[in-house]
């Protein structure tokens, strides 16, 4: 509950978690500033280190945003790079 708003405003959260309990997708809506924001998550299956994240924002009716993440990790679980896709444009992080 959004205090101090008349009438009553929300903001409400769902979270999912995969067989090992870890979370793999989550929803938000704030009614209050009438935005929505979801992310999901592509684990890897032993360790659970991230291979690929989805962000996805809208707001009122503003165009969305998507943001998509790759992850690349060597042989003893570093991370090698982190690629960004905002819109169209890949841009590489790491």
């Amino acid at each position: 509950r959004v205090l101090g708003q008349t009438p009553v405003k929300w903001i409400t959260s769902l979270t999912a978690y995969d067989s090992r309990g870890r979370a793999i997708y989550s929803d938000s809506y704030n009614e209050y500033l009438d935005s929505r924001d979801i992310h999901r998550s592509k684990l890897d299956v032993l360790t659970g280190r991230p291979e690929e994240t989805y962000t996805f924002h809208n707001k009122d009716n503003e165009p969305s945003i998507v943001i998509l993440d790759y992850f690349t990790y060597d042989h003893m679980g570093r991370l090698l790079s982190q690629k960004q896709r905002i819109g169209s444009s890949p841009v590489q992080l790491i």
